[in-house]
């Protein structure tokens, strides 16, 4: 398992359908203001309950966010698109990103993550090394 518990920050990767899509980059960064957006109503919550909106963490048997922030931890969203990758080769680019994504705790997956080989490779390799992963639905809530 790569989650070492004496880090100080807690990192985020962002997976989705970045080829085909002429919008990626865009929609990649209001995905990381998602996820910093429900990062912080979650220090405004007290205790881990189900109204919390990343309460819903797939292959997770506690919320580990609130133990983070319990600790006050800091919070690292991994965007690809930030990578400078652009203009590469498709496999130079999953290898990089795929060495990011091996440093994080968590993976949120886009609502589009099935449509990218790319994202399905980080999703099978999340699941591999034990990253807990975050699903965005078509509506922009949590599965």
């Amino acid at each position: 398992i790569l989650i070492h518990k004496d880090m100080k920050t807690d990192k985020i990767y962002i997976s989705g359908k970045m080829t085909g899509d002429p919008d990626y980059e865009m929609k990649f960064k209001c995905a990381k203001a998602d996820v910093v957006t429900y990062y912080r109503s979650c220090v405004d919550n007290a205790k881990c309950n189900r109204a919390c909106p990343m309460y819903d963490l797939k292959y997770v048997s506690i919320c580990r966010i609130h133990d983070t922030l319990a600790n006050r931890r800091k919070l690292e969203v991994v965007n690809p698109v930030d990578f400078g990758y652009k203009g590469h080769g498709w496999l130079y680019c999953i290898i990089g990103c795929l060495n990011h994504l091996r440093k994080c705790q968590y993976i949120y997956m886009l609502e589009d993550w099935t449509e990218s080989r790319g994202a399905r490779l980080e999703h099978w390799f999340a699941k591999l090394w034990h990253i807990r992963i975050i699903y965005k639905d078509k509506k922009g809530g949590r599965k």
